[in-house]
């Protein structure tokens, strides 16, 4: 990072930034011993959080004393912010702030808490810019209360108003003709995503405009751009052949060059996020064209090939349909498929979302599929087993888990719309996908009450929520403010 200017508004983003730099998404930061034995009966305060720069952070109490957060052994002084050096520390009252000088001759003022909350805002608080380093005192006061190995990014989303986490975990399909329909629904906070339904015709981008503009916290939009007979905008942006041709025609490389060319057609019209590409081994049932190959690695360098495109445009790729749809007994729109047994679907499905999560994909589409040996019965979509289990902690994805549409005969069956929201929530997902917005103000006040009531565990939630915001590139330490 660049040396920031005098003034001190810069500075302060500067320092933004640092504790930013340690806010590490991956898992929590292992907490320093402390000897705690013979201490003061009052200890100084905690005034503010900066990054080490080596892995770890530290703490810097009201006598401007630091200690050590993480692995990184105590750094010799100075301690620095981005590139300035601190040089001195002003303020030693408990109650006060601190002002740390920096070697520019500049101040940074250190604060030991946050705002506090109202109404109005995603945190629930009023609408106000927050005082020079309050983002380091929120994180200061998540340490204090929670302990030091925190993960602190879901922590402060969990700060924010359970009203907003609830709308930003869910997303209904919407027609493109009735998107300005869905700008209340944005503006209030109760709906987090859309996908853009129907074929367009090139109003769609006006639409889209408008809808963007709607809310505190940017709108994040989708639509079903795969090629062939899946492809929304054929109308406004042109043709995408079927995955089958896509892979039969072209090279990895051409088919990437191909797609960054459409995404930026995409993106020119405000689209956010694809439901593409499909990674599914095999065209069964409800597949057929729409698969690549029977090959599950040519399937996979097809399929990555397809979201690096989209990525070379700033389009999110989201692969489906985990644990694979391929080999499946019947179309999910119709009734629960059943897949090959799991041990088959590892050695032969699972292979393509395993190279797709070792390559760095963003966000997989979990499908309504009956596993034999894993779900017992219940899509993947609603099985922690599938998710949490096999998805998360065997393959170690930590990237966005969304549900394919929960208006599919394969959950509708056996599921009302909140109860499959809630299961899927519960399981692990991070976006409910709706099939319309006939229902979200039921299901919004569902996943509400369901946090209230212990249904439906706050930190599910905050964690499902700060991967939602981490894919608008946005920090849920700086909306807790």
């Amino acid at each position: 990072m660049p040396a920031p200017p005098n003034p001190t508004n810069s500075i302060v983003v500067s320092v933004v930034m640092a504790v930013l730099s340690v806010v590490v998404w991956a898992g929590p930061v292992a907490a320093a011993q402390t000897d705690t034995e013979g201490a003061a009966p009052t200890t100084p305060a905690l005034v503010g959080v900066i990054a080490s720069g080596e892995g770890g952070y530290w703490l810097i109490d009201s006598r401007g004393e630091v200690e050590v957060v993480g692995q990184a052994p105590a750094p010799p002084p100075p301690v620095a912010i981005g590139e300035l050096s601190v040089v001195s520390v002003l303020g030693s009252d408990p109650a006060g702030p601190v002002v740390l000088v920096l070697e520019d001759g500049s101040e940074v003022t250190l604060v030991a808490s946050a705002p506090d909350a109202g109404d109005g805002d995603p945190a629930g608080g009023a609408s106000s810019e927050p005082p020079a380093g309050a983002l380091s005192g929120l994180i200061a006061s998540i340490l204090i209360e929670e302990g030091s190995d925190v993960a602190l990014v879901p922590a402060c989303a969990g700060r924010l108003a359970v009203g907003f986490q609830a709308g930003q975990v869910l997303m209904a399909g919407v027609p493109w003709q009735d998107l300005p329909g869905a700008v209340g629904a944005v503006s209030s906070g109760r709906l987090g995503g859309v996908v853009v339904m129907g074929r367009p015709d090139a109003s769609v981008a006006d639409f889209l405009t408008v809808l963007h503009s709607a809310g505190e916290v940017p709108v994040l939009v989708a639509v079903d751009e795969e090629g062939g007979r899946v492809q929304r905008l054929r109308d406004v942006i042109g043709r995408l052949p079927d995955a089958a041709s896509q892979a039969e025609e072209n090279t990895p490389e051409e088919l990437r060059a191909m797609v960054a060319d459409h995404a930026r057609a995409m993106a020119g019209l405000g689209l956010d996020m694809d439901f593409a590409p499909v990674i599914d081994v095999g065209g069964g049932p409800g597949i057929g064209d729409r698969a690549y190959s029977d090959d599950p690695v040519l399937v996979a360098e097809y399929g990555m090939a397809f979201v690096d495109g989209l990525s070379a445009a700033g389009i999110t790729g989201v692969v489906k349909h985990f644990p694979g749809h391929g080999r499946a007994s019947a179309d999910s729109h119709l009734r629960l498929p059943t897949t090959p047994p799991l041990e088959e679907m590892l050695a032969v499905d699972l292979e393509p979302f395993r190279r797709a999560i070792e390559a760095g994909v963003p966000a997989i589409m979990v499908g309504h599929l009956d596993v034999p040996g894993l779900t017992d019965g219940r899509p993947a979509s609603l099985s922690a087993e599938a998710i949490d289990g096999l998805l998360r902690d065997q393959l170690g994805f930590d990237g966005l888990v969304i549900t394919d549409s929960l208006d599919m005969g394969a959950v509708t069956a056996r599921w009302s719309t909140p109860e499959a929201v809630l299961a899927a929530l519960g399981a692990g997902a991070d976006i409910a996908l709706l099939g319309d917005t006939t229902e979200l103000d039921e299901v919004h006040s569902a996943v509400v009450a369901a946090v209230e009531s212990g249904e439906l565990a706050p930190a599910r939630l905050a964690e499902a929520t700060a991967r939602v915001l981490r894919i608008k590139g946005l920090d849920p330490c700086t909306l807790a403010l």
